[in-house]
């Protein structure tokens, strides 16, 4: 992937937001003022329905043109936009294919679901209908989940048929002929005179980009250095010269850096570095894997400002397809508000890569992970995209009086076209939990017809509330006004021709067996090359002519010299994966045959592999050609477990077959159809195959057979195990409520860490507990990530009160974690209900920034200790070492009553999907200060009236 690894990991933030069942109302204002009414042809007016494909043209229309001059006005809800306002040109939304082997498994797809995603990410009109395509140039290496493959893996080597990134810009321009491409460098072969800095590399950038033109037609619009490893100024000086020299017009961007614009300062510095960078581009400005809120406080912001050269957030995201879209439609937006970015590239394109990789195949702008089955999801992250991609084109201008932060609402930008009167506006109300009514006014002739609204409730996991036409509305004297409703994106424009992509993908299924390649269905030294499910993490593994007295075709380790590694990741052995990460149970052979003096491994049950440590953890049958077998587990530090070890022959180029067999906790290893061990181990239940050579020798392979009991749809988490009894509860008449307590038993005055309990529910009542841990000394979680995590002795100043008819009132200064518990006295089983209620209101202060966003909450609902959760990578824990699934909110001024329904309950840790048959807890929990320097904020909360509707 293309981001750096943290010191200490962190699961992948899953947003969930509030869900509110109120309606938008719409209302002109009746003004007057002076209008030009211009002709409409009618047929511009109609908004396609919500499945058609518009085509993807903009088609503008025209009306009343405002010309008046802009009045000042105080209202905190009013939007003001001028139409001749100054503005950076918008270039694009795009996605990144790369900085690992993200996309390796859409080859595989069936090719009917493989054109339904495909249209998704690039068909104008249909989908994410992206601008822009970022692929890595491969170098064999390992640059976070997979190895591209590379174009010359020898000084004499050059193929411009490996690897399947030719093959997408070719399905992406085929859908879009105007999107733009982007290549950049991870690592680079190691063959380089001079290291990744080398002429030798210029070279090699330059003649893939000179092929992509003569081979497949393709002109790379950009190109950078190397990925998030710094810049040599004399080097991308001389990259520029010589693709100018070469007669090419690929631009160059800089310095793709992680979370920097350092490289400005020095271009501000140097005439001849500035002009040999064109556009510059860096990682993550608002923050790894953050929630979009702070896009402006990244280093050398106003150097790179001073410049005058483009922005781009040349990577952003790496967030889940799902809930990272909340995170997104605040990134879109205030990357131009905060930072004057006009470009964004989402890390990654597509999530399709095997779970049990690094960050669970699940960051992308869609999910499709299951090429045996065909099964894809597409969710909001594609219809938040959406919501600019189908309104704007590259080349509208925004408009700075027309483009800001809301406070309390959410953000909103202005674009328009250049040659035409067109616009259009995107609205995110992510930061308030109410709706609110937004008065729009205007000047320079923005609005000249009637208004197109689009809407996506962010909050829902239901489809048909994404990317949604709303009723037009007819501006009055250049004004109108709309009520937003809380966490939803909306879209208000000039313009028509969007569409609505309607597909049904396959069910979700496991890879059936029995399953087997001989490779003799695929192409020597050209795609498709790489085998169906081969997914190579390092070096290459391609389709070559057997060898060693054997006919035909066998997979191929290719790679002999080590490449220039990606600084970020432990590089492991050459190794391939295969195969399900789900099954548990099943047989495993292949054929094996060392053309050098090393070992190869037959790995099963990979239940994952460590970025940070190089460790394919999992169960390893590996032989040498000194004679010598091993069967063991490696750990994520690549430590290895002996289980049995013994002697064979296995002589350089004879072939021999290698085969494990798992069930349950037993395993047995056999060499040439003789069992040579049988074990008992239970550190790894589930996981796919692997095929792996010592570095960095050519080996090759033949006949892979799995084996197995027919395995059943799988999901992205499923709770098993024993649950404690659960108490049925049925609705009760009342308002279609049960109560859970509304603390009326609560002691009248609670102090830090005080429990009580409560008896009102109609479930036999719990016990409630504020979970506060001061007073106590910092702790310092992982100073060197800068992650600070406190405790303060000023934490015994919160407290919380119970006040007979008002609930529960939480206030103090917070500085450490703090909530809010309760904890039922026995499993509830509330699968007749929707959701928890409650009614709650006031202040959570200012948390510092890594804490979350001011005035938010996150809800949780736990699950009996006793159960246990297994993730989409058959990763398994007790609940009382798992994070529960959760959903964060704004904390509203006035006592309001929320619901939040099972659905909206996601992540977790591991994640997994909450059973309502089975609640034990409930929590409300304060973002928590984790700074190099904590301070501790002041909160109030009131809480009153827990039910399950």
């Amino acid at each position: 992937m293309a981001r750096s690894l943290p010191v200490a990991t962190k699961s992948p933030v899953r947003l969930a937001w509030t869900l509110f069942a109120a309606l938008a109302t719409l209302s002109a204002l009746d003004c007057s003022s002076n209008q030009k009414t211009n002709a409409r042809d009618a047929s511009l007016d109609a908004t396609p329905e919500a499945g058609a494909d518009g085509g993807g043209e903009l088609l503008g229309g025209s009306g009343p043109l405002c010309s008046a001059a802009l009045a000042a006005d105080s209202a905190a809800d009013t939007i003001l936009i001028d139409g001749a306002s100054a503005g950076r040109v918008f270039d694009f939304i795009g996605g990144l294919s790369g900085g690992g082997g993200t996309s390796r498994l859409l080859y595989d797809y069936p090719a009917a679901q493989q054109n339904e995603i495909l249209d998704y990410l690039f068909k104008p009109g249909f989908g994410a209908s992206l601008e822009l395509l970022k692929v890595e140039i491969g170098a064999d290496t390992d640059t976070t989940n997979g190895a591209e493959a590379s174009h010359a893996r020898t000084p004499t080597d050059q193929n411009y048929r490996r690897g399947y990134e030719w093959w997408l810009m070719q399905q992406a321009k085929a859908r879009n002929p105007q999107i733009k491409l982007y290549a950049l460098e991870w690592g680079a072969p190691g063959w380089f005179n001079g290291g990744f800095f080398s002429q030798d590399n210029i070279d090699y950038i330059v003649r893939w980009i000179q092929n992509a033109e003569a081979v497949y037609g393709l002109s790379i619009d950009y190109v950078g250095g190397w990925n998030e490893n710094g810049y040599s100024k004399p080097w991308v000086e001389s990259l520029k010269a010589t693709l100018v020299a070469k007669g090419l017009s690929t631009e160059v961007v800089s310095a793709d850096a992680f979370n920097s614009w350092a490289v400005a300062a020095d271009m501000n510095g140097d005439a001849a570095f500035n002009a040999a960078v064109d556009i510059v581009g860096t990682h993550y400005p608002c923050g790894y894997q953050s929630l979009g809120l702070d896009c402006g406080s990244t280093p050398n912001l106003s150097d790179a400002l001073a410049t005058g050269k483009r922005l781009w957030a040349s990577e952003e995201g790496s967030l889940p397809f799902d809930d990272g879209a909340v995170a997104m439609a605040r990134a879109y937006n205030r990357h131009y508000i905060q930072a004057q970015i006009t470009g964004t590239i989402n890390w990654s394109l597509v999530g399709s890569w095997y779970a049990n990789l690094p960050y669970g195949g699940v960051d992308g702008l869609l999910y499709a992970g299951q090429p045996w089955s065909g099964y894809y999801v597409v969710d909001r992250q594609i219809w938040v995209t959406a919501h600019t991609t189908q309104f704007v084109r590259p080349g509208w201008h925004y408009l700075d009086t027309g483009s800001a932060v809301l406070d309390g609402v959410g953000s909103y930008v202005t674009l328009k076209a250049p040659n035409s009167p067109d616009w259009s506006l995107v609205l995110e109300t992510l930061e308030t939990g109410l709706p609110h009514t937004l008065h729009f006014a205007e000047t320079g002739s923005v609005f000249t017809g009637p208004v197109h609204v689009w809407a996506t409730d962010l909050a829902s996991s239901t489809p048909s509330d994404w990317f949604v036409p709303q009723p037009d509305i007819t501006p009055s004297a250049c004004e109108f006004s709309f009520t937003a409703l809380p966490n939803h994106l909306y879209t208000f424009t000039s313009t028509s021709g969007q569409g609505k992509g309607m597909t049904t993908p396959p069910a979700s299924a496991a890879l059936q067996f029995p399953y087997s390649d001989d490779f003799e269905s695929y192409t020597v030294g050209a795609m498709p090359n790489i085998p169906k499910y081969i997914s190579a993490l390092q070096g290459a593994f391609e389709v070559e002519a057997c060898v060693g007295a054997r006919s035909g075709k066998c997979l191929q380790q290719e790679v002999t010299a080590a490449p220039i590694a990606w600084g970020s990741v432990a590089s492991p052995d050459p190794v391939a994966f295969v195969g399900d990460p789900h099954w548990a149970d099943f047989g495993v052979s292949v054929d094996g045959l060392l053309q050098q003096s090393g070992s190869l491994d037959l790995i099963g049950r990979i239940t994952s592999q460590s970025q940070s440590g190089g460790g394919v953890l999992g169960y390893h049958l590996q032989a040498s050609d000194s004679g010598t077998w091993t069967l063991f587990s490696q750990d994520a530090g690549a430590k290895n477990s002996v289980l049995a070890s013994g002697t064979a022959p296995f002589p350089l180029n004879s072939w021999h077959t290698l085969a494990l067999n798992f069930k349950g906790s037993t395993i047995t290893a056999a060499l040439d159809s003789a069992t040579v061990a049988t074990v008992d181990d239970t550190t790894y239940k589930t996981g796919g195959a692997g095929l792996s050579v010592s570095k960095w020798n050519n080996a090759q392979f033949d006949n892979l057979a799995f084996t197995g009991s027919a395995v059943g749809n799988v999901g992205t988490g499923v709770l098993s195990g024993t649950p404690t009894a659960c108490t049925a509860m049925p609705p009760t008449p009342v308002a279609g409520t049960s109560l859970i307590t509304d603390f009326s038993g609560v002691a009248p005055n609670a102090g830090v860490g005080a429990g009580a309990s409560f008896g009102s529910g109609a479930f036999g009542g719990g016990s409630y507990f504020y979970p506060a841990l001061g007073p106590g000394v910092d702790s310092l979680a992982n100073p060197q990530a800068g992650i600070y995590c406190t405790t303060l002795a000023t934490q015994s100043s919160f407290v919380a009160t119970a006040t007979p008819g008002t609930g529960l009132v939480l206030s103090g200064q917070v500085a450490t974690y703090t909530g809010i518990g309760l904890y039922l006295s026995q499993c509830v089983d509330a699968s007749t209900f929707q959701g928890i209620e409650f009614t709650i209101s006031g202040n959570v202060g200012s948390a510092t920034p890594d804490a979350g966003a001011p005035s938010d909450l996150t809800f949780s609902v736990s699950t009996p200790i006793d159960s246990k959760v297994q993730d989409g990578a058959g990763n398994t824990c007790t609940l009382n070492g798992c994070g529960p699934p959760s959903y964060t909110f704004s904390v509203p001024a006035q006592p309001t009553t929320l619901r939040v329904t099972w659905e909206m309950l996601k992540g977790g840790s591991p994640i997994f999907v909450l059973n309502p048959g089975k609640i034990s807890g409930i929590q409300w929990s304060l973002p928590w200060p984790c700074t190099t320097s904590p301070v501790p904020y002041a909160a109030q909360i009131v809480l009153s009236d827990v039910s399950f509707f």
